[in-house]
Formats: C-alpha cells, sequence, structure tokens
C-alpha cells in the first residue's frame, strides 16, 4: 500500500485509511470528529485550543489491509512493547475501525519568561500520542507509519495538528545465525534492532504466516549504516528525530545516544515548508554549548543545520 506524501507531512489521503480525531475537553468526549484544515492543522477556535484536555484519535482500514495497528510506550517499559493497551476495534463488513478508548493527554506550561504558555500532547507514556502502523508485503518489506496529534505555536497562533509520517523501511531477512534481521532501504532508517520488539506483537506473528522471507546474512554496516562523525567543533551528528517528541519535535546526536539531545525550540535553521523541524538521521548540526537537560541528559543550544 503506497503512502502519498503532501509537501513534508504525510496523510492518508487515500480513501483506502481513513483517521479522524475525537476532542477531549476537561475530560469530556466530543461526539463529532474535527474538521482539517492546510498542513493538518485541526479546526479549533483558539479558545478550544485552551480548553482541550486531551484528543481521541481513530483509523478506519480496510479488512484484507496487511497492516498492523499497536501503540508503544517510551517511557518506563524497559521493553518498549508493542501493545493494544486504549485500542478497540470495532469489526465491519469491509473495514476495521479502531479507536484509542483512552486518550492522549494534552499538557502545558507557563514559561514565565515572555514566551508565553506552550501546549504538548505527551509523547513518553503508556498512552502516546501517536498510533503506529506496521506494514509487512508478502515478500517482507516492512514500513513503520506514525499517525498522531501535535500541538505547534504559542500564544494566539497555538494549535494542534494531526500529521503522519513514514518513520522506517525496513527489507526482512532471514539470517541462519542470528534469525530475522531488517536492512533499511535508506540509511536515514537506521537499525531495525530498536524496533524489534514488534516481532513479539500477536498480529505482526500472524502477517509473517503469509510471508515469504529470503534468506541473507547482512554485514554490519548494512544492518546498521555509520554515521559521519563531525571533526570540527560544535558539530554534532543526528542518530534520529521525532517530530511527535518533546514540545516541537527531539532526537538524540550520535555518538552520545540518549545522553545528548536537540530539542526543537532550540533549533534557529528554516523548519520544512509545513511549519515543523525535522532533522533526520545523518544531520550534521552546528551548536553554541550544552545545558542541562533534567537530571541526567543535556541538550545543545543555539542549533543550526549545516548538510
Amino acid at each position: 500500500m503506497e503512502i502519498l506524501q503532501d509537501g513534508t507531512t504525510a496523510l492518508f489521503t487515500q480513501c483506502e485509511i481513513g483517521s479522524f480525531v475525537l476532542p477531549i475537553i476537561q475530560g469530556k468526549a466530543g461526539e463529532n470528529p474535527i474538521g482539517l484544515e492546510a498542513n493538518g492543522t485541526l479546526s479549533l477556535s483558539l479558545q478550544e485550543s485552551k480548553g482541550v484536555t486531551g484528543f481521541r484519535l481513530g483509523l478506519i482500514v480496510p479488512k484484507d489491509a496487511r497492516v498492523v495497528i499497536v501503540q508503544r510506550n517510551l517511557g518506563h517499559s524497559p521493553q518498549r512493547l508493542y501493545h493494544k493497551f486504549a485500542l478497540s476495534v470495532l469489526k465491519e463488513e469491509e473495514w476495521y475501525t479502531w479507536v484509542m478508548m483512552d486518550y492522549m493527554r494534552v499538557y502545558r506550561k507557563d514559561w514565565k519568561n515572555g514566551r508565553g504558555v506552550t501546549a504538548w500532547t505527551v509523547w513518553q507514556a503508556t498512552i502516546p500520542n501517536r498510533i503506529d502502523l506496521w506494514f509487512l508485503t508478502p515478500e517482507g518489506l516492512t514500513r513503520l507509519f506514525q499517525v498522531g496529534v501535535i500541538a505547534r505555536g504559542e500564544g494566539e497562533s497555538q494549535h494542534f495538528r494531526l500529521v503522519g509520517e513514514l518513520r522506517g523501511e525496513w527489507q526482512l531477512y532471514r539470517d541462519n545465525q542470528k534469525g530475522i534481521v531488517g536492512v533499511p532501504t535508506d540509511p536515514v532508517w537506521g537499525s531495525f534492532d530498536t524496533r524489534r520488539p514488534i516481532l513479539q506483537d500477536p498480529g505482526f506473528k500472524d502477517l509473517f504466516e503469509k510471508t515469504t522471507l529470503p534468506s541473507k546474512t547482512p554485514s554490519k554496516e548494512e544492518l546498521n549504516p555509520p554515521l559521519r562523525v563531525p571533526l570540527e567543533p560544535n558539530q554534532a551528528v543526528m542518530d534520529w528525530w521525532s517530530l511527535f517528541t518533546g514540545t516541537r519535535g527531539q532526537g538524540p546526536i550520535t555518538p552520545n545516544g540518549s545522553d545528548t539531545w536537540v530539542c526543537g525550540e532550540d533549533f534557529l535553521g528554516e523548519s520544512d515548508p509545513d511549519g515543523i523541524v525535522r532533522l533526520p538521521r545523518g544531520t550534521i548540526v552546528s551548536y553554541e554549548r550544552t545545558i542541562l537537560l533534567g537530571n541526567r541528559a543535556k541538550k545543545l543550544l543555539k542549533v543550526r543545520r549545516i548538510q
């Protein structure tokens, strides 16, 4: 199934898969889906945007689609397994309607320093701000597509968006020594190892029964394409980036792993045409200095894209 891309924000523009969002205001769910404007902006008034406390996301998927619908807790779960705790499915003759019965939360903070109030949807929780869709072709090509709701803007420009993004594509193989391995179709997707928990999902296992994987023993570089290490002072390479994390998108640099991060609010360059900051894996950035981010991690300040 092809995923159409509109500008830099991929949405389900095909009739094969539909998505809708219900607002949660002071704990009460609205009955009607919210309309969409340009770039997936939810049609909420400024007053409604300030009062919304969460969103309930839904997907309409054809019954015969080779796709698994899951969520993932990136917070305290050490295995970070995929789950369906908040998801309920209504099975009709040709369609499955998946709905979040528990909803993604909206948090806000008044910075008291002229920035005003920042809103964001919680991403590091059992009920995150997105749903993961795993596609698997009969030949073993798998794609991860995420769709969710994010907040952007501050003060009078505050708004929420329904966004979707292709997060990775890997060709799966059977390795005689390592079992199932995944080779990224582009270095930007990185290693499949961080996504391996999807192989334990019962729905994904069911798709495997209808899948013929080729046999191959990939090299270490194929499984985890190396990143260029900058030689100049105050430069770094992005390990990965997600527009769903943090308040304006977030990702760690390498080789520091999850110890040092770039946050979207600290990026000084141009955003993508849809107004969202993306610094994909392999992007080289410069920065002025680092400061503490919480108790253990650090973040870069005054970040600019070099290439």
